[in-house]
């Protein structure tokens, strides 16, 4: 018999239409193919009452449960929690608030013992209204993160918002839950996969977005990943394309020259890439510059 534990992450956030669409695709295969199931969500304190109530809906599915933290523990500590309230050997983890295509459950389980982590990677199908930066941004992503692409980097490739894992190996080596600011986690959690030498393989199994954060607030997730790539900038060499090319300015001299020439300009590319017509272009000098100028 075939055991799988799907974890959601989650705060403020209304999943019990994901969760029931996760439920009907488990409850199809524990008949079709033996498969032994539980969906848990591990609700990180959400204050939005409305949501909270909704979302204990889910409770009234079968072989679903819901957990509330008291208090908010953070990103990488809910889905560590997620891991120990597990029941069963395999561990799918989705993010809240995604787009469950057809397949998708039957998608991992007919990967289940091929490797210890297996990434499904994201799409942008399933979009109410597909615009903005950050579905420029993931729309210009989709050929560099295909299966084949991930595959040939594949643990600076991680992600969390759509893996399975080994439970074994989740408990032993957890998400590091000290990163309180956004970002990151993820990528130091690749890092670490690799470290302990586990096994991982790259699917096209995407999970996709019903809708994405304005441009106002995306660059500031952005900008906040930025300070946590700097602060945890000597764990993340080798692990990240941004520090690998302040790397090579700084071996051409050029930190200064490039910080100098940046300055003037951030406020027109903050302006550019918050407005209607966001250039990616910009996107990236931005995030190049901004780190030049936590970097002093």
């Amino acid at each position: 018999m075939t055991e799988i534990s799907v974890l959601i992450p989650t705060y403020n956030d209304r999943i019990l239409s994901q969760v029931s669409t996760l439920q009907s695709q488990l409850e199809a295969l524990s008949v079709a193919e033996d498969l032994c199931y539980e969906v848990v969500v591990a609700d990180d304190c959400s204050t939005d009452e409305a949501v909270v109530r909704e979302n204990e809906e889910i409770l009234h599915l079968n072989h679903c449960r819901l957990v509330r933290e008291p208090q908010n523990i953070g990103r990488a500590a809910i889905r560590n929690r997620l891991a120990q309230e597990a029941r069963y050997r395999w561990l799918l983890y989705i993010d809240a608030h995604l787009f469950i295509p057809d397949g998708f459950i039957r998608g991992y389980v007919h990967q289940i013992g091929k490797a210890q982590v297996v990434c499904g990677g994201s799409m942008v199908d399933g979009l109410s209204q597909p615009q903005g930066l950050r579905y420029q941004y993931e729309l210009d992503s989709l050929a560099r993160f295909s299966a084949e692409a991930r595959s040939k980097t594949p643990f600076r490739c991680f992600r969390t918002n759509n893996f399975m894992i080994d439970r074994d190996l989740m408990l032993a080596h957890p998400l590091r839950s000290d990163i309180k600011t956004y970002g990151y986690e993820d990528v130091l959690f690749g890092k670490t996969l690799e470290e302990a030498g586990a096994s991982i393989l790259h699917i096209d199994n995407p999970v996709g977005y019903h809708t994405l954060e304005s441009n106002q607030l995306y660059i500031n997730k952005v900008e906040e990943s930025l300070h946590t790539l700097f602060a945890y900038r000597e764990e993340l060499e080798g692990y990240s394309p941004l520090l690998d090319g302040v790397e090579m300015l700084r071996r051409k001299h050029l930190l200064g020259v490039a910080r100098q020439l940046y300055s003037p300009l951030a406020t027109l590319i903050r302006r550019n890439l918050t407005g209607k017509n966001p250039s990616l272009l910009l996107f990236k000098v931005f995030k190049v510059g901004t780190y030049l100028q936590i970097m002093k």
